[in-house]
């Protein structure tokens, strides 16, 4: 149950990373 927990915590912060960088990515593409 806590490996299981740590798993999607982990999943949550790198989608969250790749979500910002494509962000960020599409900022810098339109300025």
């Amino acid at each position: 149950m806590f490996k299981f927990l740590v798993w999607c915590i982990a999943w949550s912060l790198i989608l969250m990373a790749v979500a910002a960088t494509f962000a960020a990515g599409c900022a810098v593409g339109q300025a």
